[in-house]
This record gives C-alpha cells, structure tokens and sequence, in this order.
C-alpha cells in the first residue's frame, strides 16, 4: 500500500512536469504565431533588397521601409558594401527580438489566466465522480462519514490543483 501512494505521488509529479512543459509549448506556439505577419513583412523586403534585379533607388526604398518597420535594427545601414551582410545581421536580431517579446507576451498572458484559475475557488475543489464513489464507498452508509470524506477530498483537491498550477507559473517565470 504505501508503495502503491508512493508511486501515485510519483506519477502526480511527473504529469505536473509534463503539464509544465506543454504549457511553455503552448507559450513557444503561440508567441511564433503572434509574429508571423511581421516576420514574413520584414523577410519579403529582404529578399527584395537581396535580389540582382533591384536597383539602387529600389533598394533605398526597401530599406526605408526596413527601417520605418524597426529603425532599432534597420536605422544605421546604407546601401553600399556590407549592406547585404549587415541587413541579414539585423534581421537576425530584429527576429530574435520579437520572438522574445512575443514569449514574454505569451507567458504573462498565460500566468494571468492560471493566477484567475488559483482564484477560482469552485473548480479548485471539483470533486470528481470516481473520487466521490470511493468517498460513498469507504464511509459505509455513514452520512457523516462520506461527508468528512468529501470534505478532506476538496482539500486535497486544492491543494493538488494549487501545485499543478503552481509547477505551470514557475515554468513560464522564466520567459518574464
């Protein structure tokens, strides 16, 4: 018996590391799909500017939308020697930046939701059917008895949706 808890909280811990993992990848998709319409804008102008077929004052123009979009990355290249090097540099970290920034946005969002869900006392203490049949179960026909039971179940329960939530916001911690 004592093996069989043991391995019960074992396995408890696991799947609220593997919570805590899907939730950061959860994070990581939806700070990558936040991005996409900026990143796919700044790499058509840069294939533009790449291309042979751009002139001088195409080019000019090209990276003064570059810059307009992020003067930060794109404001201090000219066109010239280095140019391409230099822009593929910047767009790098240009990239780089925003998906950090959409990450940070990302995890915030989520640590508020799971901050919300800490706070909503009715679904932390759900007991579930399986749980209230063993509670009935064990009481043996005692109202009392399965009453009690109920009650030491929702702690449990908080307490176990407490940690679970808990493993979720220490994980995305990092991103802020």
């Amino acid at each position: 018996l004592a093996l069989a808890a043991a391995f019960a909280v074992l396995r408890k811990d696991t799947s609220d590391a593997a919570l805590a993992a899907r939730t950061v990848e959860e994070v990581n998709k939806t700070a990558a799909a936040s991005i996409v319409d900026q990143k796919v804008k700044v790499d058509t102008l840069v294939k533009a500017y790449n291309d042979e077929k751009t002139s001088l004052e195409g080019k000019k123009n090209l990276l003064n939308q570059l810059n307009k979009i992020s003067p930060e990355y794109f404001g201090q290249i000219k066109v010239g020697a280095g140019d391409v090097e230099a822009i593929a540099l910047a767009q790098g970290r240009y990239n780089a930046e925003l998906l950090k920034t959409a990450k940070i946005t990302a995890a915030k969002d989520r640590i508020v939701e799971l901050n919300k869900a800490l706070l909503d006392g009715e679904k932390m203490t759900d007991v579930s059917v399986w749980q209230t049949a063993g509670n009935f179960i064990s009481a043996m026909g005692s109202g009392a008895a399965f009453t009690g039971n109920q009650l030491r179940t929702m702690g449990a329960n908080v307490s176990s949706n407490t940690k679970t939530i808990q493993s979720q916001i220490d994980a995305l911690a990092k991103f802020v």
